[in-house]
């Protein structure tokens, strides 16, 4: 098993597309792309690769290729809702993205983040005197903060110290009114770039890559590291909080020992089937909590447990870098 840092260089302007960006039936005048590429799209782009380094990237395969094609990036695509363990060939795992410059990581950061917190006590009529713990400093106009941290200095960035916007008005040409929209891509001022750990059963080239629409392209470089590597080593801990450092998706039962602060976005996962021979693509949409989300616990306990029955139940979506808590 290889554990390598997979680094991904913005050649140029990029877009990466979500649900949210079009709204409703395309309802939205101006679209603008993710910060971020979704997991799913990661694993798209590596089994890809895997396949090009192998030589062995084709339209259609034989009944004898299609088991080398298994053996080498798994039967199926990512499905969220499969109740079964899914394999991806040669990918084991694959970490939360991050941004990088030099040697320092950035992660979005926690939405409680300069929050201060104050005990208050309260009494309900007949029962006896209640303490707990309120955000002495939060104000509702300002809301929560949305920004990134740097793990090593523990400073915070704003986003537009890191993406450059890039404005373009487009044309729908399959709408008769209202066909106008602007596009709002992004790049990265130079030094920084996105990051995760991915875990092989063998290796990959280093190569140009597409991710997101057909005009984003990025710069792939890999260096190999040992086994106790850790991205997120320098993330500050805490025995009663829990920080999504990725999108996470599971159920609300989950929380029911847990004070949240989250933002959440739609997942469109979309699924291809066959049948005689015929391909069906099927689209299911998805709540995901937001990284950066964070959930409060009473005791290190219930946080503990928390983790563990997320993961526990969730091993197909922890594989592939969500759910990724500290």
């Amino acid at each position: 098993m290889n554990k390598y840092l997979i680094k991904l260089y913005p050649i140029d302007e990029f877009f990466f597309g979500a649900i949210s960006n079009f709204g409703n039936e395309n309802e939205n005048y101006r679209i603008v792309s993710e910060k971020f590429p979704q997991q799913t799209s990661i694993l798209g782009m590596l089994r890809k690769e895997i396949l090009l380094k192998e030589d062995f990237l084709k339209k259609r395969y034989t009944s004898e290729e299609e088991i080398r094609v298994k053996n080498l990036i798994g039967a199926e695509s990512f499905n969220i809702s499969s109740d079964v363990k899914q394999e991806f060939g040669m990918i084991k795992s694959i970490s939360a993205l991050s941004l990088g410059k030099d040697k320092d990581t950035y992660i979005v950061a926690p939405m409680d983040l300069g929050l201060k917190t104050k005990e208050v006590a309260y009494k309900v009529i007949n029962s006896s005197l209640n303490k707990v713990e309120i955000f002495d400093n939060y104000k509702a106009k300002n809301g929560v903060k949305n920004a990134l941290l740097n793990i090593s200095n523990k400073k915070t960035t704003d986003w537009d110290e890191v993406y450059i916007e890039k404005e373009l008005v487009g044309i729908n040409r399959k709408q008769e009114k209202n066909g106008f929209f602007k596009k709002v891509r992004y790049k990265l001022k130079d030094g920084f770039f996105f990051q995760f750990l991915l875990e092989l059963d063998g290796e990959i080239n280093e190569n140009i890559v597409q991710l997101g629409d057909a005009k984003s392209f990025f710069k792939m470089t890999i260096e190999k590291k040992p086994e106790n590597f850790d991205l997120f080593e320098s993330c500050q801990k805490e025995s009663l909080k829990a920080t999504l450092l990725s999108d996470g998706y599971f159920e609300n039962e989950f929380l029911n020992k847990a004070f949240s602060i989250t933002n959440n976005r739609k997942f469109a996962n979309w699924i291809t089937k066959t049948n005689n021979y015929k391909f069906k693509t099927l689209e299911e949409i998805h709540n995901f909590y937001e990284k950066g989300s964070v959930f409060y616990f009473n005791t290190e306990e219930d946080k503990l447990q928390f983790i563990k029955n997320i993961n526990e139940k969730y091993e197909n979506v922890n594989q592939i870098g969500l759910n990724q808590i500290i």
